[in-house]
């Protein structure tokens, strides 16, 4: 699949998911991964919501780099990497706090991680360094070939 293509898919992809799963760092560098309802916009900006007190939040208030994985149907399998930011202005907070929700109402099998106990709602933003998208319709990988393409 050519890059131009494998970019709208992957839009497609990330406008049409739900649950991802994000991966953050402790300050000590212990790896933290868990699922997160989120949202993407045209832009490729990725918006998602945890609780005060999980883990990924106290990782994110020290280190601030994250990385998403997105594969949920689709044959394109997306990587993001980039810097979360969390939003502290009210009112684009409860935006993405309710634009993150909607997305995640679209869930039939599963209740929303986003109810679990644990501090007040924290919205982030993430802005991508790097976006990997893999075609896993293709053939297999052969000597020399790849299936990935980076966007940034």
């Amino acid at each position: 699949m050519e890059a131009k293509k494998l970019r709208e898919e992957a839009l497609k992809v990330l406008r049409g998911a739900v649950v991802g799963v994000l991966a953050t760092a402790s300050p000590d560098g212990i790896p933290h991964a868990a699922a997160v309802l989120f949202s993407a916009d045209e832009n490729l900006m990725v918006y998602f919501v945890t609780k005060s007190l999980t883990a990924k939040h106290k990782n994110l208030l020290k280190n601030d780099l994250v990385s998403l994985a997105v594969n949920f149907g689709p044959p394109v399998y997306i990587q993001i990497q980039g810097r979360a930011e969390l939003v502290t202005h009210p009112m684009e907070r409860e935006a993405i706090i309710d634009r993150v929700a909607k997305q995640g109402a679209t869930l039939s099998h599963v209740w929303p991680p986003i109810l679990l106990v644990g501090g007040d709602y924290c919205a982030y933003r993430v802005k991508p360094s790097s976006i990997r998208a893999t075609d896993l319709s293709s053939k297999p990988i052969l000597k020399g070939e790849s299936a990935h393409f980076d966007f940034l």
